[in-house]
C-alpha cells in the first residue's frame, strides 16, 4: 500500500500539495478561525462527583453562587489613608456604579463596602478594605460578561491605596490570558528556534523546511478539527496548547523520518521516483504505526468524565493524525517536486548514505551502548528513578489563583484577600443540605460541622433554606488540610 502511494505520490506531484494545503486553509479559515469563540473555560470537574451534584443542586434552587466573581480589594497604603472616610467612599461608589450602570447585561449586582459600610468587608485595622462585583450568566457566559468590563475594573483608582482585582472569575480569565500568551509565545518564539535548529541537523535550508511546512499544516488544520468537535461538544481551552505542542513536535519528529530517509536513498544511487517510492515504503509506514500507536495511548484519556481531559485527547489525536497524514501525503510529492535540489542551499555537509551514517557519531553511540550494555542500563534506570523522587511532593487540586505564577497580579491579589478576609475566601467549602422534615436537620449538620477543626470561622447560612435545600459555608484555613477537613 505505500509502495502504491508513492507511486501515486509522484505521478501526481503538482497536484497533491495544492489540494492539501487547499483544503487545510479552507478548514482553518472557515472554521479554525472561530476556535477562540468556541471553546470552553469549563469541564474542570467531574460531572458525576458529589461536589459537582451538590453545586448543581444549589444552582437549581438559588441560582448560581456569584458572590466571589470578582473582588476588588483596596488596601491603604499608607496610614494616613482612611478608607473610612466619606471623600473615599463617593469617589470609589462613583466609579463602581458607574460601571454597573454602563454594563447592565454583564454585571448582576455589587456589594461593597464603601456603598454600605458593613463591618465584615473592612479589616478591623481599616487597611484593607473590599467590594464584590456578581457578574450575569453561567459557565462559559461569566468569563465572557467579565471580560467585556476588566478594563474598567483595571482602571479603577483611589489616591493614596491600591486597587486590585481578584475573584474566582478573575483567576479563570488571567488562566485564559496566560495560556494564550503561551500559545502565542510558542509559535513565536518555537519555530524559529526549531528552524535553526533544524538547519543545523540537516546542513540544508531546503531540507529544513519540510519539516516546518507539515508542522505549520498540521497546527492549522488541527485547529479547524478542533473548532467542528467544539460545535458540537464541550472543548476546553487547554487542548489549543496541545495542539501547537504536539503538533509542531511531532510533524517535525515525522518530517525528520521522512526527509532523513528520502536524502539517504538519493546519496545511494536511487533515481528520483525510486527515491520516493522507498521512502514511503519505509518511512512512511513507520510515521503511520507511530502515529496510532500515539492516538492509540491518547484514547484512554477519553475514559475520563473531565471534559477537559477529553479536550486534550481530541487535540492530541487531531494533531498526531494530522502530522502522520501529511508527513505521508504531502512530503512524498514535494520531494518528487524538488528531486535532488532537496540539498539546495547547503550551508554544511552531513553525511547522507548508511554507511556515513554507520560511520558517524550517531552510530558510534548504539554501538558504545551494545558493548556496555548492562552498565547502561542499570545506570539509567537508576536515573530514571531518582528522577522520580519529586512526585512524593506532588500536590494535586482544583483550578485555582495557585496555578499562576507566583508574581501575577490576579494571585498576589487572590492571595491578599485570603489573608485579610479569611472567612470570606471565594473558594470557601459548602455544605448543601436536602431535608424534607423542617430545619432539626440543619441545626444538628450545623454542630457536626462546626466541630470540625481547621476552618477559617464557623459554617454560616449562605443560602437560607428553600424548597428544602439549605447551603452552609465556610472557608478552610490551610489548603494543604483539604481532604482532612472534607472527609
Amino acid at each position: 500500500m505505500f509502495t502504491r502511494w508513492g507511486d501515486i505520490a509522484y505521478r501526481w506531484r503538482r497536484v497533491v500539495p495544492v489540494i492539501v494545503v487547499a483544503v487545510i486553509a479552507l478548514l482553518y479559515l472557515l472554521v479554525g478561525t472561530k476556535l477562540g469563540d468556541r471553546m470552553s473555560s469549563e469541564g474542570w470537574d467531574d460531572p458525576h462527583s458529589e461536589s459537582t451534584r451538590a453545586a448543581q443542586i444549589e444552582q437549581d434552587v438559588f441560582g448560581r453562587d456569584a458572590s466571589g466573581d470578582v473582588i476588588l480589594l483596596v488596601t491603604r497604603d499608607n496610614p494616613d489613608t482612611d478608607l473610612s472616610s466619606e471623600e473615599v467612599r463617593t469617589d470609589f461608589t462613583r466609579q463602581l456604579n458607574a460601571i454597573s450602570s454602563s454594563h447592565p447585561d454583564q454585571v448582576r449586582q455589587t456589594l461593597s463596602y464603601f456603598d454600605g459600610q458593613q463591618a465584615q468587608l473592612i479589616t478591623d485595622d481599616g487597611s484593607a478594605a473590599f467590594a464584590s462585583v456578581s457578574l450575569q450568566g453561567v459557565e462559559d457566559e461569566v468569563l465572557k460578561n467579565y471580560r467585556e468590563i476588566e478594563d474598567a475594573l483595571h482602571s479603577i483608582e483611589v489616591p493614596g491605596a491600591t486597587v486590585e482585582v481578584a475573584g474566582a472569575t478573575a483567576v479563570s480569565g488571567a488562566l485564559d490570558t496566560g495560556m494564550s500568551d503561551d500559545i502565542a509565545r510558542a509559535e513565536v518564539i518555537g519555530l524559529p528556534a526549531v528552524a535553526l535548529l533544524l538547519i543545523l541537523v540537516f546542513g540544508s535550508v531546503v531540507a529544513a523546511c519540510m519539516p516546518l511546512l507539515v508542522g505549520v499544516l498540521s497546527i492549522l488544520g488541527s485547529m479547524g478539527v478542533l473548532s467542528l468537535l467544539a460545535d458540537i461538544t464541550m472543548v476546553n481551552t487547554f487542548a489549543q496548547s496541545v495542539v501547537t505542542l504536539l503538533g509542531l513536535g511531532l510533524a517535525i519528529d515525522y518530517g525528520l523520518f521522512m526527509v532523513s530517509r528520502y536524502r539517504e536513498e538519493l546519496a545511494e544511487g536511487r533515481d528520483v521516483r525510486t527515491a520516493v517510492r522507498n521512502t514511503t515504503a519505509s518511512a512512511g509506514k513507520t510515521v503511520v504505526f507511530s502515529a496510532l500507536m500515539v492516538a492509540v495511548a491518547l484514547s484512554s484519556l477519553l475514559l475520563f468524565p473531565q471534559a477537559f481531559l477529553k479536550s486534550v485527547a481530541y487535540g492530541a489525536i487531531s494533531a498526531v493524525g494530522l502530522a502522520a497524514l501529511l508527513s505521508v501525503i504531502v512530503l512524498p510529492s514535494v520531494f518528487a517536486l524538488l528531486g535532488r535540489n532537496i540539498d539546495k542551499w547547503t550551508l554544511f555537509h552531513r553525511g547522507r548514505t548508511k554507511e556515513d551514517t554507520v560511520n558517524s557519531w550517531w552510530g558510534r553511540v548504539p554501538a558504545f551502548a551494545m558493548r556496555h550494555a548492562k552498565v547502561l542500563t542499570v545506570g539509567l534506570v537508576g536515573v530514571l528513578l531518582l528522577l522520580t523522587v519529586p512526585l512524593g511532593g506532588v500536590k494535586f487540586g482544583g483550578i485555582n489563583e495557585t496555578f499562576l505564577p507566583p508574581d501575577d497580579t490576579t494571585r498576589v491579589a487572590q492571595n491578599n484577600f485570603d489573608e485579610n478576609f479569611p472567612e470570606l475566601r471565594t473558594d470557601p467549602v459548602k455544605l448543601v443540605i436536602r431535608q424534607d422534615d423542617g430545619a432539626s436537620a440543619v441545626g444538628q449538620v450545623y454542630q457536626q460541622a462546626n466541630a470540625v477543626e481547621g476552618l477559617t470561622g464557623q459554617f454560616q447560612v449562605s443560602q437560607p433554606t428553600k424548597d428544602g435545600v439549605t447551603v452552609l459555608s465556610a472557608g478552610i484555613a490551610d489548603r494543604d488540610d483539604n481532604d482532612r477537613i472534607v472527609n
